[in-house]
């Protein structure tokens, strides 16, 4: 997982940070060119609803749906109603006890016209595989059918009558609003008309008045259009609300007031008793996964504060200013069509620039001001008189996220209009680019190098030497005078594992070096645990939350003392008066006179620490007397880092309920000592001790994947995998896809190729 992605302009490249798991190894990496993927729909949202960790039964968001899971004869509540609560409704309604469905705003849901594909079908296919591709590359959807050229109001109402029912009969939501008329997402009376249609529809499919009342939308057909349907067994969205054990609740009538242990309770007092809450509750879309990286371009301008304040902003949807050599694709501004002819469009045109630049003497490229302007007001004017503005809470402009700035976030030109621009681009020499040639050789000159030393003192990262020296082990060392006469305070926090924006537990643990001045540490510093405090606090409000999907939490087990717990209001002041106190972990306030202690901050992966802490109003620049930081992480290599088990078990520490913040810690900070008096003793120093540590575990690794390499795929699989060529899995003719009208064959010849392989 990309963790912080830094540019430095001395070098004319990306300085990137990688973290393996929660306790994975880190690594560095350096490049030239960084192309982020991380997708339009895939950062999950979960609803701020009162009470929602108290929970008690099965609770699941759709992006994170276990496969086969059971729900025969259990009573199930969906929170939800856009295009993945339509599908999960239509798909489990028939197999469980009860269903509730909680819903914000009504669907204008159509059929999806799901179908097998045929072997008549599939020779169409390839009879006409380039003109499907052309017709894609230069239509509004880029979804394979016939877009509607004829107006809304150039036809009778009989006509009109006659074209909806085609395109219902047809089904996909983007074809009954692009394919019917040409002017449905424009002109308010078009759009009505076909609100109107799939409004009679409702009335003719749902028998229950009161539940077509509640299931009817009246805002306008300017979402991203919906459709549903199992083509297993024919069922569709609005025919599940004629079973008795199906219903519906208006949340704009009668709101959640609160999930309790074993249900829902809603304003007019009503529970509904569940065993399984399900969460459609959709994503923060577009750059909600952003957010959680730390990328910093020229001047060490943050992306994440820029876009916060002016929202999320780009050149056709793949550069931004001040971010050299960054490439993104799904990002904002990018076209609103289906994604995977835009997303081939934006890599060709990422991988054509690199290429480009590459064969000049210029190896930097940067949007500029001028073309980001250029493109906004560009899309600006596209939708300004798309009824989309008008739909409300639209997540297209990020309005289903509370806080979140209201901006358009996608290109309304169609998937033609967008290949043209980005034709352009190309053609007038990426004009709204500017090219900047990287003279390394010449700053390097100019330039100091700048060691980990002379950084800020307390972003600087101590060596394993200078550690010795502090401690000292080493008869001849010396260190700077901040880092004489140090307290050592260790941190560690967990979080929820399905939001991690909830910080459950922080441990602390605290040696200060004056109470070892005159103990020997022994050959294994167990002589200085003694003098090591531990702290384990645990966050009141989250005190139900305990992890068990990812890892093994286990927020009961401290084993260096006694829990405490504090409300999440007091953490921070809990925090910051260690840090202000730490040779008595913050319980004993010193004389005023008496010098602030200077603190080396000790973690263990220590720079995903910092959000936790934050997640609790805790900043480490409100503790200034931070001087220097060890991670221990790095122990096992800079770029490959080690795990604290792992770690732990090389340097014979036996380490119990890990995945307690309070134990981690402490484990953290015994791992440091030992390390340091090793370095010390072992000839080669901690790396020879650690590699001879680990030579048993890396010699059998070896050996099982030459094991597996030596055994060959498992039976049936070919070198491509289960369901690769090789695969025995290969009845098309039974496969269940989408409306032969839209599947879109793999276009470029690389696909192809791949598959002659």
């Amino acid at each position: 997982m990309l963790t912080v992605a830094k540019w430095n302009d001395s070098t004319g490249r990306w300085e990137i940070e990688t973290q393996e798991g929660d306790y994975g190894g880190e690594k560095t990496i350096s490049a030239r060119y960084l192309i982020t993927s991380l997708g339009l729909l895939s950062k999950q949202n979960y609803p701020d609803i009162p009470g929602i960790h108290d929970f008690r039964g099965d609770l699941h968001h759709t992006a994170k749906y276990p496969k086969d899971f059971p729900l025969e004869g259990k009573k199930v509540a969906v929170i939800g109603s856009g295009s993945t609560g339509v599908q999960v409704i239509t798909e489990i309604a028939r197999k469980v006890k009860s269903l509730t469905c909680f819903q914000r705003h009504p669907q204008y849901s159509v059929p999806s016209g799901d179908a097998k594909v045929t072997p008549e079908y599939r020779k169409w296919v390839n009879d006409n595989y380039d003109d499907i591709w052309k017709q894609v590359h230069n239509s509004v959807t880029a979804f394979g059918f016939e877009e509607s050229k004829i107006s809304y109001h150039d036809v009778s109402p009989e006509e009109r009558e006659r074209t909806f029912q085609e395109n219902w009969d047809k089904g996909n939501g983007f074809r009954f609003m692009f394919g019917t008329f040409n002017d449905i997402t424009f002109d308010a009376e078009a759009n009505e008309g076909a609100c109107a249609f799939i409004r009679k529809k409702i009335d003719e499919t749902v028998k229950d008045p009161e539940k077509a009342r509640k299931l009817k939308p009246r805002d306008v057909y300017a979402r991203r259009p919906l459709c549903d349907g199992n083509a297993s067994n024919g069922e569709k969205y609005f025919e599940q609300f004629n079973r008795d054990h199906v219903d519906i609740v208006d949340l704009k009538e009668t709101p959640i007031e609160r999930i309790e242990a074993n249900g829902i309770r809603t304003s007019d007092g009503k529970f509904y008793e569940l065993d399984v809450l399900i969460l459609a509750t959709g994503f923060d879309a577009v750059e909600g996964n952003y957010s959680r990286m730390a990328i910093h371009g020229r001047d060490n301008v943050s992306l994440k504060e820029m876009w916060d304040e002016t929202g999320p902003t780009s050149v056709l949807g793949v550069c931004i200013p001040e971010f050299p050599n960054l490439f993104m694709i799904n990002g904002p501004k990018g076209p609103f069509t289906n994604q995977p002819p835009a997303i081939e469009a934006e890599v060709d045109f990422a991988t054509d620039t690199i290429a480009r630049s590459e064969k000049g003497s210029t190896k930097v490229v940067e949007a500029t001001k001028e073309g980001e302007k250029w493109w906004a007001d560009l899309c600006e004017g596209l939708a300004a008189n798309s009824l989309f503005w008008k739909a409300t809470e639209n997540w297209i402009f990020g309005a289903n996220i509370p806080g979140k700035k209201r901006t358009l976030r996608f290109y309304f030109g169609g998937m033609g209009g967008y290949n043209a621009e980005l034709q352009k681009c190309k053609d007038q020499g990426i004009s709204s680019f500017q090219a900047v040639r990287c003279l390394q050789a010449v700053r390097d000159k100019l330039l100091p190098k700048m060691a980990p030393e002379d950084t800020a003192a307390g972003s600087a990262l101590l060596e394993l030497k200078t550690l010795r020296n502090m401690l000292r082990l080493s008869a001849s060392g010396s260190v700077k005078e901040e880092l004489r006469d140090v307290v050592f305070v260790c941190i560690d926090c967990e979080a929820f594992e399905f939001d991690q924006a909830k910080t459950t537990e922080v441990g602390i643990s605290i040696l200060d070096t004056r109470s070892i001045v005159d103990i020997p540490p022994g050959s294994d510093a167990s002589a200085w645990f003694s003098s090591i405090q531990s702290e384990h606090f645990r966050i009141r409000e989250y005190g139900h939350l305990v992890n068990k999907k990812f890892v093994k939490g286990c927020p009961d087990l401290f084993s260096f003392g006694t829990s405490t717990w504090v409300q999440k209001a007091d953490a921070s002041a809990t925090v910051l008066r260690v840090f202000q106190y730490p040779a008595s972990a913050g319980r004993v306030v010193p004389d005023a006179t008496e010098t602030p202690r200077s603190i080396v901050l000790v973690g263990h992966g220590l720079k995903n620490e910092v959000p936790y802490l934050q997640n609790l109003g805790f900043s480490l620049p409100s503790a200034p007397n931070v001087v220097s930081r060890f991670d221990t992480a790095r122990l096992g290599g800079k770029k490959s880092g080690i795990g604290l088990g792992r770690l732990c078990k090389a340097v014979g520490l036996d380490s119990q309920s890990l995945h307690n913040a309070g134990n981690d810690a402490a484990y953290t900070l015994r791992a440091m000592l030992i390390a340091a008096v090793l370095d010390s003793t072992t000839a080669g120093g901690f790396p020879a001790f650690l590699r001879h540590a680990m030579a048993p575990e890396i010699a059998e690794r070896e050996l099982r994947a030459r094991q597996r390499r030596e055994a060959g795929p498992p039976r049936g699989q070919g070198r491509r995998g289960r369901h690769g060529p090789s695969s025995h899995r290969q009845d098309q003719s039974s496969t269940v896809l989408p409306d032969p009208a839209y599947i879109l064959p793999p276009q470029s010849n690389l696909s192809r190729k791949s598959d002659e392989q």
